[in-house]
């Protein structure tokens, strides 16, 4: 016998009782529901203190990983000025005083050194914060860095945008830059590379479209990102209405949720679908195999709370539970 567990009115999990001697009564029933009312106010409190805990561990997290990146980037400047602008400083000053005179004239010798000096000092304002990214947007500083990149490693960068043309909120301009700019960095680490690809793509927003519920929409919005974006292959999740798989060589897949529509935390679900999607096809599965798989590993994880994992044994069960299944267009 089961009764389910509620607080102000919306389950959050059902309380079972078995026996094997003799059947339930009516009473038991309202015992039961008696109990089933003390206790989920008690569970939903646990698990409220649990997120907080969850929450606390990952803000220290994160304040420690600012407290690092902050660190780094003295770190560098700090070099870079002692190594590179302190030794130009120190070798102006002996021409200045007469000393160390190469083949050249004085004057030109401390021009030169000068004009390395502006370029030095240029260098490092820009790596801090590009002026053109203030003045110009996203999409210029962008381009400037990437080509930036490409002289500086070697490395042959192509770069994909759509709708980057406009201007948008100042803190969105600056973490995308920073995020490039960190992966490309990121990318120059490792020994061997010779192209990258950076691709990005401003918004389902700036399509100038309401998808809902329309499935001819969400097909042509998803037309346009794959066209623009140069993809093979595309996933777009729709929350309680699954998600939808689209690839060049075969028609867009419409995908259920799985599980429960009644999800305990959302936390980490984007990153688990990306992650089980992404590493789907690394191993040769096709777009829509990977996205069953996803969808699965995203139902599993939303019903767990805080940042929780899925386990190949919890991916094996579910699949057993419930075949891949489609909705019909």
């Amino acid at each position: 016998m089961g009764v389910p567990l509620r607080v102000e009115g919306r389950a959050i999990g059902v309380l079972n009782v078995a026996s094997t001697r003799t059947p339930f009564t009516e009473e038991d029933q309202r015992l039961l529901r008696v109990v089933a009312d003390r206790v989920a106010p008690a569970i939903e409190r646990g698990w409220l203190v649990e997120t907080v805990e969850e929450s606390r561990r990952r803000l220290a997290a994160l304040s420690q990983r600012l407290v690092d990146v902050q660190e780094s980037e003295r770190r560098d400047i700090a070099r870079e000025l002692h190594d590179e602008v302190g030794q130009l400083l120190t070798g102006l000053l002996f021409r200045i005083a007469g000393h160390g005179a190469g083949g050249g004239s004085p004057q030109e010798e401390m021009t030169a050194i000068v004009n390395d000096l502006i370029s030095r000092v240029r260098d490092l304002s820009m790596n801090l914060r590009p002026p053109m990214l203030d003045d110009l947007g996203l999409l210029p500083a962008l381009t400037w860095q990437i080509d930036r990149f490409e002289t500086q490693t070697g490395i042959h960068v192509e770069f994909h945008h759509a709708d980057l043309d406009r201007r948008f909120d100042p803190q969105v301009e600056i973490t995308t830059f920073r995020f490039v700019q960190e992966a490309l960095t990121n990318v120059a680490r490792h020994a061997g590379v010779t192209k990258a690809n950076v691709n990005i793509w401003a918004s389902a927003e700036a399509l100038g479209v309401r998808i809902g519920h329309d499935w001819r929409r969400l097909c042509s919005a998803a037309d346009q990102i794959m066209e623009r974006m140069k993809l093979e292959s595309l996933v777009i999740t729709r929350g309680r209405d699954g998600m939808v798989a689209f690839s060049q060589r075969h028609k867009p897949t419409d995908i259920p949720i799985f599980g429960s529509d009644q999800v305990a935390d959302v936390t980490g679900a984007g990153d688990t679908v990306i992650a089980a999607f992404t590493a789907a096809l690394a191993a040769g599965a096709s777009a829509e195999d990977a996205a069953h798989l996803a969808n699965y590993a995203g139902g599993i994880v939303v019903m767990k709370r805080g940042t929780a994992t899925v386990s190949q044994q919890e991916l094996l069960a579910a699949l057993d539970q419930a075949p891949p299944a489609l909705r019909d267009h």
